[in-house]
C-alpha cells in the first residue's frame, strides 16, 4: 500500500481507523454498563426548526436521562 500524508501506517483508510475506534469505544462503554449504538441519529435544533444529525455513538436512554425527558415512542425524548 502506498502511504499518503496523514495516513496511519498499515491502515486501510483514516475512515477505517475511525470505525475501529468507535467499536473499541462502544465495547468500553458496554463494559461500564452503558449500551451505545453506532451511528445514532437525533433531531437537533431549536423549537420547530430541527435537522437530523448522526453521532458516532449514542442511545435514547442517555439523552433522555441527561435532559430529564421521557422517552417517546420514537425512542427519543421530546424536546417540543
Amino acid at each position: 500500500m502506498i502511504q499518503k500524508p496523514f495516513q496511519r501506517v498499515d491502515a486501510e483508510s483514516n475512515s477505517q481507523v475511525g470505525r475501529d475506534f468507535e467499536i473499541v469505544a462502544q465495547r468500553f462503554f458496554a463494559s461500564q454498563g452503558v449500551s451505545l449504538q453506532i451511528g445514532y441519529a437525533v433531531d437537533v435544533g431549536i423549537g420547530s426548526v430541527k435537522k437530523r444529525h448522526s453521532f458516532d455513538l449514542g442511545c435514547a436512554e442517555q439523552i433522555a436521562s441527561r435532559n430529564n425527558l421521557p422517552i417517546s415512542n420514537s425512542g427519543m425524548g421530546s424536546w417540543s
